[in-house]
């Protein structure tokens, strides 16, 4: 990986796959939802399926150590205190979106995690520039 890049395995495949249910049973119902950007047509919130305190503690507790440790030459590292979390979903072929482009996000820190489902998933690449 690049300076300040990490890999690492933060959530178990049960873990992985429970949630992965939880969103295949919000996409099913006619619950409402927004979409967290308008890069991507296919993913929620993670805070609407019910999971802020899940994902706030996962801030407390491991990303803003993480950053704090990692980066403390900067002034963000001590005062993480917000997230926007959420899912997408990535599909080839005309059934969905195939990826993202370039971008840019807008955040102190950014985590994200592979879900791709256990059987016939391939891909999941991501490219940090800058």
């Amino acid at each position: 990986p690049s300076p300040g890049v990490f890999v690492f395995a933060l959530f178990t495949p049960e873990f992985c796959e429970a949630l992965l249910r939880q969103i295949d049973a919000f996409e099913e119902s006619d619950l409402p939802r927004r979409r967290p950007n308008t890069m991507n047509r296919y993913g929620l919130v993670v805070n609407e399926l019910g999971l802020e305190h899940l994902m706030t503690a996962l801030l407390v507790q491991v990303i803003a150590p993480f950053a704090a440790n990692y980066f403390p030459e900067e002034l963000f590292a001590k005062s993480l205190d917000h997230h926007h979390s959420f899912v997408v979903e990535y599909r080839s072929g005309s059934q969905g979106q195939a990826g993202l482009n370039m971008h840019h996000d807008a955040a102190e820190v950014t985590l994200n995690v592979s879900l791709g489902r256990a059987q016939g998933f391939s891909g999941s690449q991501l490219r940090f520039c800058g």
